[in-house]
Formats: C-alpha cells, structure tokens, sequence
C-alpha cells in the first residue's frame, strides 16, 4: 500500500474496496464482490469487520494476497521477483538460497514472503509498507480476540438466556414508556 494507513480506512466506499481487494486478495474486484462489499459499508458494517471478513475468505488463506501475480512463477523466479518487490535490489546468491530453501522446506511461499516482511532490510527500505502491515496486523488481532470472546460469551447457553432476558427486559421498559 502506498498510503498511510488511516488513509485507507478513509478512501470512500468504493475506493475502500477496491483497494481491500488488491491488498488481500491480490487483484481487481468481481462485480458480485465489489456490490456486496460496497452495500455492507453503505449499511454500516464497520470497515475493519469487512477487512477481516475478507482475509480470512478461502481465497485469502490459499493465495499469495498482493504478491498473487507472482504465483506462476517457478520458485526461483519466484525468490527473485521478492526481492525485486520487497528489498528493491536484486538477490544475492546466499539470500537467494536460503530463501528458495525456506519456500521448498517449510512455509511455502507465504512463509518466504512473511520472512522477508520480517527482515530489518525489508524495514529500512519499506518504512512506510511495513507500518502499514503492522497496523493492518494489529487491528485484525483485535478483531479476532473481539470475535473470539464473542463466540466465547454468546456459546454458554445460561450466559444466552439472561441476555435474552435482559433483552426482553428492556423492550419491555421502553414499551411501559411509549
């Protein structure tokens, strides 16, 4: 992302989604998509949810987000158009090797591409991406912990029914105060 981060959650509707999508998702947004995102914010569905939402679809889990232009490659092609991207250097032949290791080994290509994220050349050289990743990061921590508890709360069927008579509680007040 070439913007600040409160910038993106600023961009309009539209803007929004489109620039959720090839962050994410790596690419353009469907129609069926965009409408559909776009009418959830326009409804208002909080945009972080939205974000949320759209990282953890299958397709976020199985692709390579923004670097999925890069998928067809072949692993040291791959290693080297990361280095292009992320490091803004060509690969050195040890980087090169290591990386092509950590893809064959252990993570796969996502794990090359968090590695890489990681490193303190990818800091220096991306200040202002990595700040972007690591307040992307965070807020979906806190949404998932937001999600989890809950989840959590809501499962307990004793917790249920006194919220449902709380609920039922309260309707009834501001029915007396109509």
């Amino acid at each position: 992302m070439n913007i600040p981060f409160r910038e993106f959650l600023a961009l309009d509707s539209e803007g929004f989604v489109k620039a959720a999508y090839r962050f994410i998702l790596g690419r353009e947004a469907d129609a069926g998509g965009f409408d559909s995102h776009v009418s959830r914010l326009l409804i208002g569905v909080d945009r972080v949810a939205l974000l949320y939402d759209l990282s953890r679809s299958s397709e976020a889990r199985q692709g390579l987000g923004p670097y999925s232009d890069l998928s067809n490659l072949d692993d040291d092609a791959f290693a080297e158009a990361l280095y292009l991207r992320l490091l803004k250097r060509r690969a050195d032949p040890l980087g090169k090797l290591h990386y092509l290791e950590v893809i064959r080994k252990s993570d796969g290509r996502r794990g090359a591409i968090r590695e890489m994220e990681a490193s303190e050349e990818f800091a220096a050289r991306n200040p202002q991406l990595l700040a972007f990743l690591r307040q992307f990061q965070q807020i979906m921590e806190v949404e998932r912990r937001r999600r989890s508890w809950w989840r959590g709360w809501r499962g307990d069927q004793r917790r249920e029914r006194k919220l449902n008579q709380l609920l039922e509680a309260v309707l009834t007040l501001k029915q007396r105060k109509a």
